[in-house]
């Protein structure tokens, strides 16, 4: 890790920069300018005290350039000689001593790594680290390697040790860092990165980075003047702006990528965002030229299992794979040494007892033992019993600090106020405020640079070389200084051109300066909702409306609470955003405002929906249509209650009155001539004519939408459009195509931040794997989706996901799909949602048939049947399982008649696994009536069926039917063969229902001749 702050220079120790010809160690160069200087000194008879005040020096200052403690600036050698007195050829000797110090001690940037800024100490031990670096820089796979470790351990040096070997490698390397106040600025630390490569570019260099990468513009918009970059001139949904906005990123690294590719770099990522974490994860899964490495460190016990870190890695590993390696403490014999060398040259070294104290107490963490070591050898630590070692390190950083002038002291207290990178233009800006010229503040900074608590950021801004360097700063800054110092930092960045607005926020709140932090924090949550940073905008408007309390504006308020809710529903939190729904609700009916009623009435029933509540919130919107206002609102907004009333009815399985809402809407929204109102209205539409069960119907009215959702930019309608036809194309036997639609909706999903929505997303392509045959895949999806909705407190819909994998566990022979089953079952009767009841009962049912007991699941299916047919939903999938069930209890002409009416009705729907289903039951019923012709038939054309969608469990339990066929025909061979060759297919998948029936089904056939003889 970057051993902050701390200045040992151990004879023997070569600093970063330092060249193969030098032959001279750091500490002999260094006291070579001191011990000529000392020599000129005693020649002119002038004591230390006397030069010091001749120089305009302390006497403790110049006692330590003599001792070759301080590194001399080129206007201080020049005010000694001119002290001294000095001729011309001694001046030049002097001078040249001095040159020499500062080639050896100041590091010179490398061409594209910055984590390289500060000069290197040793990295001791580490070896088996160092060689698993080597062989992941050197190796295709895997692409993400994760560091993690506690505070201090050394995470950020092995960083700048992997930085290193990937130049040598042939990479391009670029780096960032997060702060705790990382979400001041969005996306960082990869913006941060790509700006200070940048800075270090020519124009044309510059020009080359970013070509094709104009959307960048996004987060960067000074580059409009930098690079003569511009946006492109047509408009876009935001979805589609923020994936491109993400691909511009991975062209600008495919851009500058090196022999090897591109290496990113990233520490403390355990304050990263989660949109930060979707930019990273976005860079993998998309095309690229050229390779991308990326190895990231973070505080693993910051971190929890449920923390976006810790989710957006664990897809990630899945995904592209991805290695861990975790550091601990340094060995004994390791620390020694590492303390050894810090402390060589000095006489410490020799005090065994003290040193064996500051090695029990440092515990082999490289920090600690830095900060000790400084402490020694400045003496400002006595290593006695019992002081606790964070203690020491805070008084080692105040006592650095304190050593330094008042301008220094300043500008560090500014640098922590800025939080993360401080450009150098605002604390000139501030430093002028004071009346101060640059050279001041400029011989301020390199002071602070020397002693290691800043290190330089690129040309133009500066850093703590240690977080905790600014945290003791900030605590030990008086309340009032700080709030001053925010109110002038927030004042300067005002005055540019593209004001940072989440920025100016967080100062002017820190500054007390509500009035001028209000209206920041709204604009920076609006911001932060446009590009889907929906934690960030959740955490500015909270903190704006806290202020508008405090003001009391509960006009405003009502507003900033809106605002809050809605970036609530779009996470799932919907029992957070109920209260204050209400609680805005009540404002406006005490002013009478009747439009915003009307908004509000609408968000809580969406609410009221999404908690299963939906019989709850009918009557609250039907009393406001019923209301004689209704027609004093604008058609927008009664477009917009009959949309929501839709959606209630919908969530309460009230399809029929839910299907003339709907239309009511479409009518409405045509009248009001609004794109993304009508795009909603026809993804009502297309839903409500789903769950009836009317598919052609539905599939217009979905394909109508979208290009209405797209022209308007509604990314949560585009998403649900897509998720719906993803759900009729499994329905009707095409998985290929619903695969298609499932993983566009996922995109879109991933995108919003929005949990929910992703989770019943991934819930549909869950299902949609199932049929394609990949069970692993669809039980990831599954148990995604499944934390997603535990997350939110499982919202209605949420038995879906449920129901579909229980059904998968039971059928791979695990009782705990049982549990899921039963859970799906009380969300579906406490939402009163019919059709995930009869989904549930229809999966119990087949087991039931399968298992030999059909009277049970006739007994299940009958009252299906006929609450399907009164709620005028289409029966078709119900039919052939009670016609299966009725054939086994001996009722052959009611099964004829059900096959007959399920055949006609799946035709007309073009629903293939229904007519699948016919086929099975029609080859039983024609096996049970020795029509062995018609059974082979139907059988035929069943497997033309599973194999033309295709779908390898429905052609497993074809297969199965066939040798049941066969077996009563007598034909114990091709029994045998089918049976076989359908446990391949459950095998492959994992199934054990049906396997274990067919095993027993094996089991009874009589051997082949040839075996039996055998044996």
């Amino acid at each position: 890790m970057p051993l902050a702050g701390v200045n040992i220079l151990p004879r023997g120790i070569r600093l970063t920069g330092t060249t193969d010809t030098e032959t001279d160690t750091t500490a002999d160069v260094l006291s070579s300018f001191g011990v000529l200087l000392k020599r000129y000194r005693r020649a002119a008879h002038f004591t230390q005290e006397m030069l010091a005040e001749r120089a305009g020096y302390s006497t403790t200052y110049l006692s330590k350039l003599e001792r070759g403690e301080r590194q001399p600036l080129a206007f201080t050698v020049a005010t000694l000689a001119e002290a001294l007195g000095l001729d011309s050829s001694e001046r030049a000797t002097l001078e040249g001593a001095a040159q020499r110090t500062s080639s050896v001690t100041r590091w010179q940037p490398q061409a594209n790594v910055s984590t390289a800024n500060v000069a290197l100490l040793p990295l001791v031990g580490r070896t088996e680290e160092q060689r698993f670096l080597a062989r992941y820089l050197a190796d295709e796979e895997p692409l993400l390697l994760l560091v993690l470790g506690e505070p201090g351990i050394g995470k950020t040096r092995l960083l700048q040790e992997a930085a290193q070997q990937g130049q040598r490698h042939g990479w391009r390397v670029l780096d960032g860092r997060c702060h705790r106040h990382s979400d001041q600025e969005l996306y960082a630390p990869l913006l941060g990165a790509l700006e200070r490569y940048l800075a270090h570019q020519s124009l044309a260099g510059q020009r080359e980075a970013l070509q094709q990468c104009g959307w960048l513009l996004r987060l960067l918009p000074e580059l409009a003047e930098v690079a003569g970059l511009s946006l492109p001139p047509w408009n876009v949904p935001p979805a589609q702006e923020r994936r491109l906005l993400f691909a511009a990123v991975r062209r600008f690294l495919d851009n500058i990528a090196g022999a090897s590719g591109t290496l990113l770099v990233l520490d403390d990522l355990q304050w990263a965002s989660v949109d930060t974490l979707d930019l990273l994860t976005s860079l993998f899964r998309s095309n690229a030229r050229r390779p991308l490495r990326i190895i990231g460190a973070y505080r693993h016990n910051e971190v929890l299992s449920t923390d976006p870190l810790s989710l957006a890695m664990a897809d990630l590993a899945r995904e592209v794979g991805a290695q861990r390696l975790e550091l601990g403490p340094l060995a004994s014999p390791d620390a020694e040494k590492l303390l050894g060398l810090l402390l060589a040259g000095s006489t410490i070294d020799q005090e065994a007892p003290l040193v064996e104290t500051v090695l029990r107490r440092a515990g082999g963490v490289p920090y600690f033992l830095v900060s000790c070591a400084q402490g020694l050898r400045t003496g400002t630590w006595g290593g006695a019993a019992g002081e606790a070692i964070p203690w020491q390190v805070t008084e080692t950083i105040r006592q650095r600090v304190g050593a330094l002038s008042e301008e220094a002291q300043y500008l560090l207290g500014a640098v922590a106020v800025v939080g993360n990178n401080a450009r150098r233009s605002i604390l000139l800006a501030l430093a002028t405020q004071l009346g101060w010229g640059k050279r001041a503040v400029l011989l301020a900074l390199e002071q602070a640079c020397q002693a290691r608590l800043l290190v330089e950021q690129g040309e133009h801004s500066y850093a703590f070389a240690h977080d905790l360097i600014r945290e003791v700063l900030a605590e030990g800054m008086s309340a009032v200084r700080r709030a001053i110092l925010h109110q002038q930092i927030a004042e300067i960045l005002e005055q540019e051109m593209h004001p940072p607005v989440a920025v100016l926020a967080y100062h002017y709140s820190q500054a007390g300066l509500s009035e001028k932090a209000i209206a920041y924090l709204e604009l920076a949550g609006d911001h932060a909702r446009t590009v889907y940073a929906h934690e960030q905008a959740e955490r500015y408007y909270r903190a704006w409306l806290e202020r508008l309390i405090q003001l009391e504006r509960p006009g405003e308020a009502a507003r900033a609470r809106f605002k809050l809710s809605g970036v609530l529903f779009v996470r799932g939190q919907y029992r957070g955003a109920l209260p204050i729904l209400e609680e805005t609700l009540a404002f406006y009916q005490q002013t009478n405002d009747l439009e915003e009623q009307a908004k509000v009435v609408e968000q809580i029933g969406h609410v009221y929906a999404a908690l299963g509540a939906a019989e709850k919130g009918i009557p609250f919107l039907q009393h406001w249509l019923a209301s004689p206002s209704l027609y004093t609102f604008s058609t927008y907004r009664r477009c917009a209650l009959y949309l929501t009333l839709t959606y209630l009815l919908m969530n309460s399985s009230r399809n029929t009155e839910a299907l003339s809402a709907a239309r009511q809407a479409v009518d409405l929204a045509q009248q009001a001539q609004d794109a993304r109102q009508l795009g909603v209205a026809r993804w009502y539409l297309g839903r409500v004519l789903m769950l009836l069960g009317r598919l052609k119907e539905a599939v217009q009215a979905l394909e109508a939408a979208i290009p209405l959702a797209e022209q308007a930019g509604d990314l949560r309608c585009l998403c649900h459009v897509f998720s719906n036809l993803s759900l009729i194309a499994d329905e009707r036997g095409e998985p290929i195509a619903g695969k298609q639609y499932a993983e566009r909706a996922t995109l879109l999903a991933e995108q919003m931040d929005a949990p929910v929505l992703l989770a019943h997303v991934l819930a549909s392509r869950g299902f949609n794997a199932s049929v394609l045959g990949d069970w692993r895949q669809a039980q990831q999806d599954y148990e995604k989706a499944i934390t997603l909705l535990r997350q939110a407190g499982m919202p209605w819909g949420a038995a879906y996901a449920l129901l579909n994998f229980g059904a998968q566990l039971l059928a791979q022979g695990q009782e705990a799909g049982r549990a899921y089953l039963e859970e799906a079952t009380e969300l579906a009767k406490r939402s009163e949602d019919l059709l995930a009841l009869r989904m549930a009962q229809s999966m119990l049912a087949e087991q039931e048939l399968l298992l030999g007991a059909p009277k049970q699941a006739c007994d299940r299916l009958e009252p299906l049947l006929e609450e399907a047919t009164q709620e005028q939903r289409n029966p078709f999938s119900l039919l052939p399982l009670v016609a299966w069930a009725q054939l086994e209890l001996g009722e052959k002409t009611q099964a004829q008649r059900l096959v007959e009416q399920a055949r006609i009705g799946a035709t007309g729907e073009q629903l293939r696994p229904v007519l699948l289903e016919v086929l099975l039951v029609q080859a039983r019923l024609a096996a049970k009536q020795a029509r062995w012709q018609e059974a082979e038939e139907a059988l035929e054309a069943a497997l033309k069926l599973c194999r033309e969608m295709p779908w390898p469990y429905a052609e497993a339990k074809t297969l199965f039917v066939a040798g049941r066929v066969s077996h009563l025909r007598g034909e114990t061979g091709p029994a045998r063969e089918h049976f076989e060759a359908a446990l391949i297919i459950l095998h492959r998948l994992g199934e054990q229902l049906y396997a274990g029936v067919i095993q027993q089904a094996l089991e009874e056939l009589p051997l082949p001749t040839d075996r039996a003889s055998v044996e």
